[in-house]
């Protein structure tokens, strides 16, 4: 095993052995592979404003822990071990879980988010939008989701094809560091999140950065 130590205060992320992503078993077609004990490493980047990223000494392992019938559905708990990564499946701050069950691919958050819709591609359309919610004691938070596809695109962990999901949200002032959040979930097929990127134009570069996929395991 390796031992990782985020440049945080971070709790150490202990990496597990790793089987060769060209030998994974899965028996799902599917852009989330769902099963008790799958697991994906992350790590962090720092972006520039050209789309050069530099690699940071901030990890985060993403598990499933159990699957649990929740109002006649079946969900998985996905859980990760560094609280300072923001979480992978919809805007906001870092999560401690969060229950997630694909319906005919769509994948769906509990209680109600749309985390991936691989049907209505392009769409201009908002396909998710939360509005008057009070967030750290400030008004109106708008959250949108827009498929599109991507081809040959390149990842740390190789070159693939697949979906993201793209968008935009929006927080009132004073949290104008915040303001302007642009952001993408790269999704391949019978692997997972393979890059999450988020830019806060507020502060273009340090509010600039990534979270790659460097290794997983599906059981």
């Amino acid at each position: 095993m390796v031992l990782f130590f985020s440049c945080k205060k971070d709790a150490a992320i202990i990496l597990p052995a790793i089987n060769s992503p060209n030998n994974m078993a899965t028996g799902q077609d599917t852009m989330l592979p769902l099963a008790v004990g799958n697991y994906w490493i992350y790590q962090k980047s720092q972006d520039d404003s050209t789309g050069t990223y530099t690699m940071q000494n901030e990890f985060d392992s993403l598990y499933i822990e159990k699957d649990s019938v929740i109002y006649g559905n079946l969900y998985y708990k996905f859980k990760h071990a560094n609280q300072y990564i923001l979480d992978y499946f919809s805007l906001g701050a870092s999560f401690s879980y969060i229950w997630i069950r694909d319906s005919s691919n769509f994948l769906i958050t509990y209680p109600r988010s749309l985390a991936l819709d691989p049907i209505n591609l392009r769409d201009t359309v908002l396909r998710l939008s939360y509005s008057d919610t009070i967030i750290s004691g400030n008004i109106l938070s708008h959250f949108s989701l827009v498929p599109d596809t991507f081809s040959n695109r390149h990842f740390i962990i190789g070159q693939f094809s697949g979906l993201w999901m793209k968008g935009y949200s929006f927080i009132q002032p004073p949290l104008a560091y915040r303001n302007g959040q642009h952001y993408f979930n790269a999704y391949v097929k019978n692997i997972g999140v393979v890059r999450t990127r988020r830019t806060f134009s507020g502060c273009p570069y340090h509010f600039r950065f990534s979270q790659h996929l460097i290794r997983y395991h599906l059981n």
